[in-house]
């Protein structure tokens, strides 16, 4: 149920620091697929929190 929500309302979901480092996650195919060929973009090396929010029409 949860990731059927993250789909289709959160796409590109950015979880907010607490009591762990926050981090974005990736839920869509097509925005899995932008990120797995985008490699200077989602480098871990800059962190998640370079990401952009919006990647493809699904994350509007």
């Amino acid at each position: 149920m949860q990731w059927r929500w993250l789909r289709a309302d959160a796409p590109v979901h950015r979880r907010e620091p607490a009591e762990l480092p926050g981090f974005r996650s990736l839920t869509g195919y097509e925005d899995v697929r932008s990120g797995y060929r985008d490699h200077e973009t989602f480098c871990s090396a800059h962190g998640p929190e370079s990401w952009p929010v919006r990647l493809t029409s699904h994350s509007a």
